[in-house]
């Protein structure tokens, strides 16, 4: 399944939050999409792909309590209009 994983952090907990992102583990977590930040703003968004989302889970709780995420199920447009018929 596909997810967008929306997260934030407070200004003054970018730089521990940048560190973890350093020192992140293997998590069953497959990056679909580079990061991107919301200019002016600590906070952006990245899409992922997973099994089992007991390891995007994991990853939220990795990174507590420096960041804030949240976590939506997506699917292609073009999947969604298949349903329709």
């Amino acid at each position: 399944m596909k997810y967008i994983a929306f997260f934030k952090t407070k200004p003054e907990n970018l730089k521990a939050a940048v560190k973890k992102q350093a020192e992140l583990p293997e998590f069953g977590v497959k990056s679909i999409s580079k990061a991107y930040s919301i200019l002016g703003k600590t906070k952006g968004f990245q899409l992922f792909e997973v099994e089992d989302e007991m390891e995007l889970e994991k990853m939220v709780l990795y990174y507590l309590p420096e960041m804030e995420f949240e976590i939506l199920p997506i699917i292609e447009t073009a999947e969604a209009i298949k349903l329709l018929s």
